[in-house]
């Protein structure tokens, strides 16, 4: 029987992105992606998804309230997941244009946590304009990546704010020691 030095850290992620608020639309929805290294397996749950069409208020706020529920096993802290989201308006005549891209590093710390991604997108070119479309990014994962983005000229479009609560396990058998929050 194995002893529990041998037990794999693990980082339970559950929550919910909440709403999103600022954007300039009527009704809007969002793609979410969790990301991780190659280092982190996922053990249960859904790591990409899409909500419903949500229709933005006088506060210019839309609800998402999309369930997250994640279980990864970590080999190691580096690949740390990231949860990358991408915002869709919808105009009156049902026309989806890309609303704004936002990234966030999941949080170290065990607890709730409410926090928000701004979200941006590439700046229209005269053309676009005259189309009423926005460029999308090809390949996403320069989002994620450590590679340079300079040069990519873009605008802030809103925010998507997620709560979640963060349950890590087991990552002190290993000699690595998270900060707890304080309430």
């Amino acid at each position: 029987m194995a002893t529990s030095i041998y037990k794999t850290p693990q980082v339970h992620i559950i929550g919910k992105l909440s709403y999103a608020e600022n954007f300039d639309c009527d009704y809007l929805y969002a793609k979410f992606y969790f990301k991780s290294g190659y280092n982190w397996s996922l053990l249960s749950g859904v790591e990409s998804g899409e909500t419903f069409l949500a229709t933005v208020d006088d506060e210019r706020r839309a609800p998402l309230e999309q369930p997250i529920d994640l279980n990864y096993a970590a080999k190691s802290i580096r690949g740390w997941p990231k949860l990358l989201v991408e915002v869709w308006t919808v105009d009156s005549t049902k026309k989806s244009t890309m609303g704004g891209y936002g990234i966030m590093t999941i949080p170290v710390e065990s607890g709730y946590h409410k926090l928000k991604i701004d979200c941006w997108r590439p700046i229209i070119s005269n053309s676009d304009k005259t189309l009423g479309t926005y460029p999308e990014l090809e390949y996403k994962d320069i989002l994620v990546s450590s590679q340079n983005r300079y040069g990519l000229k873009a605008e802030s479009t809103g925010t998507v704010v997620v709560e979640i609560d963060i349950l890590l396990k087991d990552f002190q058998l290993h000699g690595v020691y998270c900060k707890e929050q304080k309430n």
